[in-house]
């Protein structure tokens, strides 16, 4: 509802003792409401402050509209563009260790290594393109996509969880993408 809306719909005399009861998860929910419905320019302008004082700088918007676009629909607090997105503004230095454990498998170093060089050769590096190559590198290993995806996730945001993985990749970019797969393959291969 808006404003007026509400203030239409007041009556004082609705009002009860047990109706007073403060509840937290129905505000984050009610926020998250409000964060979705906004546009993304003027979300920009609620988000900037919280991405600036973790520290990171941006030389125009272009990118911190592209990180909202993709985590809008996941976020229930302003902070959380940067507590949950953090991935986007820096390299992951540490990795969810379920994550290693389902989806770290043998050969998983090995397949990974073939594809950052089928990246490096993708010209037009945008989500649709990123995942026809993962899909058709995966058919020619006759591996499962998943067996890319959810490792790829991990290496790049150091999480299970995120927006899509290519559009990910795609915000994050080529060299970033590749320089995270390679760290990963360094850090968890000698983890494992």
């Amino acid at each position: 509802m808006s404003i007026e809306e509400l203030i239409d719909a007041f009556d004082i005399t609705k009002i009860q003792k047990k109706s007073a009861i403060f509840d937290q998860a129905k505000l984050e929910w009610m926020n998250s409401e409000y964060i979705r419905r906004k546009e993304n320019v003027e979300l920009l302008k609620l988000v900037k402050p919280f991405v600036e004082k973790h520290g990171y700088k941006f030389e125009d918007d272009t990118y911190l509209l592209k990180v909202i676009t993709l985590m809008k629909d996941r976020v229930k607090v302003l902070e959380d563009f940067v507590t949950f997105g953090k991935y986007f503004f820096e390299d992951p230095v540490d990795y969810d260790r379920e994550g290693i454990e389902k989806y770290w498998k043998d050969k998983t170093s090995e397949i990974l290594s073939e594809f950052v060089s089928r990246i490096e050769k993708i010209e037009d590096y945008t989500a649709p393109v990123i995942e026809r190559e993962l899909r058709s590198f995966a058919d020619e290993k006759n591996i499962k996509a998943g067996d890319l995806i959810h490792p790829i996730r991990l290496a790049i945001t150091g999480m299970r969880i995120s927006p899509g993985l290519f559009e990910v990749m795609e915000v994050l970019g080529k060299e970033t993408t590749i320089r995270r797969i390679k760290n990963a393959l360094d850090r968890i291969s000698v983890k494992n």
